[in-house]
């Protein structure tokens, strides 16, 4: 399925009338190999959460991921623990500062069971950051509108674009150790630090995970 055609079906679906699309695509031809992946709570529910939990369990070298909101599900973040167990280099980088602080109550709520086996979350400092992307091994790299939480992989319409290309993996990898090199680690010595007020309130905050 091209863009042209994903667009039509949702215009279609959104009320509109069918489209012409031009015959000539304008897009040149290049050496990278893409897929497009439509995702939303119709015929393509979960589309995107079973792409990426596979292609994090076949992983062999890192799995680096860039999110604004982090909030894997009980798949997802038993993809990522098999991983680092295994030795891959997984890493994610989320905003020191979310503008949506609810979001970043519930992950501490949950950060423990990951960091335990060897995942590696780090802050960005900074303005908030809306960047996305995941980079597997050295060829394979996904990015699109979806964040990795259940509002967007459950309950939205998001596409996800899977692109297979070491070029582009490599410039992408190199962008995110320069960020990586300026975030801060978050640590389980953090997480202990927390009075029970602020328990209490991220342990509240994850019952909403669904929505979040």
């Amino acid at each position: 399925m091209s863009f042209v055609e994903l667009f039509e079906d949702d215009w279609i679906y959104a009320g509109g009338k069918a489209l012409s699309p031009p015959e000539s695509s304008w897009s040149k031809t290049g050496a990278a190999r893409c897929r497009i992946i439509p995702d939303g709570p119709d015929e393509t529910l979960d589309s995107l959460a079973l792409v990426l939990n596979g292609i994090i369990a076949t992983a062999k070298r890192r799995v680096w991921i860039m999110t604004p909101y982090f909030l894997p599900d009980q798949k997802m973040t038993g993809c990522l623990q098999s991983a680092a167990l295994s030795g891959v280099d997984v890493t994610v980088i989320i905003p020191q500062k979310n503008n949506w602080p609810v979001v970043q109550w519930a992950l501490q709520h949950r950060m423990a069971e990951l960091l335990e086996t060897g995942v590696t979350i780090m802050q960005r400092p900074g303005l908030f950051a809306h960047s996305k992307c995941m980079i597997i091994d050295d060829t394979y790299c996904m990015t699109g509108s979806a964040n990795l939480d259940p509002r967007s992989l459950r309950l939205n319409f998001e596409l996800g674009i899977e692109i297979i290309d070491p070029t582009l993996n490599a410039e992408l990898a190199a962008h995110f150790e320069q960020v990586a090199d300026i975030g801060e680690p978050f640590t389980q010595e953090q997480l202990r630090q927390r009075n029970t007020l602020i328990r209490l309130r991220d342990a509240a905050a994850a019952l909403f995970t669904p929505y979040l």
